[in-house]
């Protein structure tokens, strides 16, 4: 969904707000280069808001350097924004895994850091990642 929210709307906006700055260079009534900057700008800032929204939903720091960059990363600017002290442990042994896992992981960080700054008055923050080498054993 990232993808294609970057992709495609990301760059049909931008492709508005390039023909809003032609006909803005076009056309001399003052009330009328006012509404299409005021336009230009609304478009520039929706242009903002869904490039982090799609940075949240697939962080591109987990293409590039993997899942540990990106809970650093994450865990780091959550801690800053929050002013909450965060130890974050991960397990060199994590290394790479498979796309849809390292997502589901980073969204589940993710998730459980949004609920400590909405439901706790924590002021330090644990995370540990861990990578198990035993498969799950499911008994009934």
């Amino acid at each position: 969904m990232a993808r294609e929210l970057h992709d495609q709307i990301i760059q049909d906006l931008l492709g508005l707000n390039y023909r809003l700055e032609e006909i803005e260079g076009l056309e001399k009534s003052s009330t009328l280069q006012q509404d299409v900057a005021s336009i230009r700008l609304g478009i520039r800032n929706l242009v903002g808001e869904l490039r982090q929204m799609c940075s949240d939903l697939r962080p591109p720091t987990i293409d590039h350097h993997g899942l540990t960059a990106a809970i650093a990363s994450l865990a780091h600017e959550w801690a800053e924004r929050n002013n909450i002290q965060l130890q974050l442990e991960i397990d060199p042994a994590v290394g790479r895994l498979p796309e849809t896992i390292e997502i589901s992981v980073f969204r589940i960080v993710q998730e459980g850091l949004n609920n400590i700054r909405k439901h706790a008055v924590a002021r330090h923050v644990r995370i540990s990642l861990q990578r198990l080498r035993q498969p799950i054993c499911w008994c009934v």
